[in-house]
């Protein structure tokens, strides 16, 4: 059984960061943004890619049992940090598709004004999509990142919207109150937030994780 922690912000409020940090830092850990994933899927033009771009071509939501295809073959033993999925009560039960499962929930608030200095400073890698400041190297190709398409304030308001109204009230679900939980302040520094939820993963799953670099 592989497990899920997941990741859930607002734009920008430091998902990426985080995981990557916790990733490094824990030896039995990996990070997996599920829109990264989605859009290097979807550059493939496989069978998959084709189902599930009709589905964004059109606005609608992508199937339970084509979504959890996005993760296919991705998910690692220890601890899986996944940001973007799921973010629905089907979704959670799909996993069982995966041999996974959901087993704690990291959540990080942002204030607006730190959200949106941040937006518009946001850039991309090129290759891997793993994302950053303007004027970063990706860490991982050592290659200039490029601002990102997606970057206006229509495209912010419609991911602000999307979460308050889909993913604000399925954290609240009863299905995942009785989940371990930890929620943060994402105006903090990256090294204090990281800090913050590195030891709440070793207090409460100590027993997947590697050691600590």
């Amino acid at each position: 059984m592989q497990n899920i922690i997941g990741l859930y912000g607002d734009t920008c409020s430091g998902k990426s960061t985080l995981g990557q940090q916790l990733s490094e830092h824990y030896t039995a850990c990996q990070y997996l943004s599920y829109g990264d994933l989605k859009r290097a899927l979807l550059g493939s033009g496989n069978k998959v890619a084709v189902e599930i771009a009709s589905y964004v071509g059109k606005g609608k939501p992508i199937p339970v049992e084509l979504s959890t295809q996005v993760l296919e073959g991705k998910l690692c033993q220890g601890i899986n940090l996944v940001s973007g999925y799921p973010i629905s009560e089907n979704e959670v039960k799909s996993l069982k598709s995966l041999n996974s499962r959901l087993i704690g929930i990291v959540e990080i608030k942002v204030s607006h004004n730190v959200q949106q200095a941040r937006f518009f400073d946001r850039v991309e890698c090129p290759v891997c999509y793993r994302t950053g400041k303007r004027g970063d190297l990706c860490s991982q190709h050592q290659i200039p990142m490029v601002t990102r398409s997606d970057l206006s304030s229509t495209e912010l308001r419609a991911r602000n919207n999307l979460y308050d109204q889909r993913i604000v009230n399925f954290l609240r679900s009863t299905q995942l109150t009785k989940l371990p939980r930890i929620v943060c302040n994402g105006d903090n520094e990256a090294t204090s937030l990281f800090k913050e939820v590195a030891e709440w993963l070793y207090t409460e799953f100590a027993g997947l994780l590697g050691k600590g670099e």
